[in-house]
């Protein structure tokens, strides 16, 4: 199935729906588990949720599957993706050279330096 990404309300939606009666509140679920803010708290969740979790490996269910081989090609980029790359870089270089390329802005600068170069 899908991974769930997207709140606690949504996996109470899913546990109550599978097991109406052990997860019939969503304010109750959510007191006890909404923040997750302690290792304590992730536990209970885990052990409470564990009958309904599922968890296989691809080598685990077939067995024919031969071991995963990684190839690296090294490609350089084409004029165009250079120059996109450079305007990307440009753009930010006083970010990058202040030294607190930290949090989100970094991680969405990465993430399109790395679409120039994957398309």
């Amino acid at each position: 199935g899908t991974p769930l990404q997207n709140n606690m309300t949504e996996l109470w939606s899913l546990l109550n729906f599978v097991e109406p009666k052990r997860f019939a509140s969503v304010d109750d679920f959510l007191r006890k588990f909404g923040a997750l803010e302690t290792a304590d708290q992730v536990a209970k969740l885990v052990a409470r949720i564990q009958p309904h979790i599922l968890r296989r490996l691809k080598e685990d269910v077939e067995k024919s599957i031969p071991v995963k081989r990684e190839t690296v090609i090294d490609v350089e980029l084409t004029t165009m993706q250079k120059k996109y790359y450079r305007a990307l870089f440009d753009r930010n270089r006083a970010f990058l050279t202040q030294g607190g390329g930290t949090g989100p802005q970094l991680i969405n600068l990465e993430a399109e330096l790395r679409k120039v170069c994957n398309h």
